[in-house]
């Protein structure tokens, strides 16, 4: 079923999979399966298709940072508008259309490898379809944003294309060093996702790309070459040299470029966010958990987040919603809080 009026009800047939002409009744049913009183002849024939695909490629357009897909056959016509392309059951942008050649940009794919590709022209489906029913392209990094950060980590988020919510092993690679530098990646849609970088240094000349199960791929972006760029310097970076516990509710934290305006501060102490931090200065933060500081017999280090003062979430829970972040770089300072016992238990006795 395409659509359907109080006056009108559109719908594409199935497939007779023969290369016979026949001529079907046609019959139909209400929503209380009724069947409908037909006032005109219902008798439907299948036609020969009119329009032809013999080839199909792909390749990513560097003009417009977009895998296009080229179709050539025959028949075709010059109006885009009544070419259908579907991948993975999501219907494509129809850019140009000619006799003998149209061309689709992949606005939306479920991996690099769709084998549920459907083709549509005003007749239906043209002939040659079958041969044309899967597509593989190759993933290309576009951008990278922003393009500086903390060498503590910090969340950006990435564009490509190729590459969707069902693809695996998605990552960003250091191609100097070989490593992969999101520690948390989340897919946000097809052809987005956001990456927690790792404490590292990375600077603006080190190449990165983008890493799937399949391979590595690197920046196809040539119009703005330096979207692809990204770097976290450890002299621009927020850094903790200090942590005590200033009273039972409390931890203040020292440190150097601390930022005093823009940003907000969360700091995570044995996996619990404060419920409350503020900035005293560039050198200085107080954090206040009001339930108490987590209980602690071994020293752990505190984690410090700065998040835009602009968010309008204050927990850092999951990436799913999360907003740029800044965090601090990481040092040896660790923070114990073990437990004290003020009154003596002796004799008193369970009453269970």
């Amino acid at each position: 079923m395409q659509t359907t009026s109080v006056t009108q009800i559109t719908c594409r047939v199935a497939e007779t999979y023969t290369d016979e002409i026949s001529t079907v009744q046609v019959l139909t049913f209400l929503g209380t399966s009724e069947e409908a009183e037909c006032l005109v002849s219902n008798m439907f024939e299948y036609s020969e298709p009119l329009s032809t695909i013999t080839g199909m490629t792909n390749a990513f357009d560097a003009d417009t940072n977009t895998q296009v897909i080229t179709l050539e056959g025959t028949g075709f016509g010059d109006d885009t508008s009544v070419i259908e392309f579907y991948v993975d059951g999501v219907a494509q942008t129809v850019l140009t259309a000619a006799d003998t050649t149209a061309t689709v940009t992949i606005t939306e794919m479920l991996d690099e490898t769709s084998s549920d590709v459907q083709i549509y022209f005003t007749d239906g489906l043209p002939t040659g379809y079958a041969d044309f029913t899967s597509l593989t392209v190759v993933p290309t990094l576009v951008s990278i944003s922003p393009s500086t950060g903390s060498s503590g980590g910090t969340l950006i988020t990435v564009t490509g294309t190729g590459f969707g919510t069902s693809t695996e092993g998605v990552n960003l690679t250091h191609d100097t060093s070989g490593t992969d530098i999101c520690d948390e990646v989340n897919m946000i849609s097809p052809g987005t996702f956001t990456c927690l970088t790792t404490a590292m240094e990375i600077t603006a000349g080190d190449s990165i790309t983008l890493k799937t199960a399949s391979g590595s791929y690197s920046c196809g972006n040539t119009q703005t070459p330096d979207d692809c760029t990204y770097e976290q310097l450890d002299a621009s970076s927020p850094v903790v040299s200090a942590a005590t516990v200033s009273s039972s509710s409390t931890i203040t934290i020292t440190g150097t470029a601390f930022p005093t305006s823009d940003y907000d501060v969360i700091v995570l102490f044995k996996g619990i966010e404060s419920s409350s931090a503020v900035i005293d200065s560039d050198t200085s933060i107080t954090a206040t958990f009001s339930n108490g500081i987590p209980i602690s017999g071994t020293a752990s280090a505190p984690s410090v987040h700065f998040v835009p003062t602009s968010s309008s979430r204050r927990m850092l829970m999951t990436l799913v919603d999360a907003d740029l972040q800044l965090i601090a770089i990481p040092s040896d300072v660790t923070v114990s809080n073990t437990l004290s016992v003020t009154d003596s238990t002796n004799g008193l006795s369970c009453s269970f």
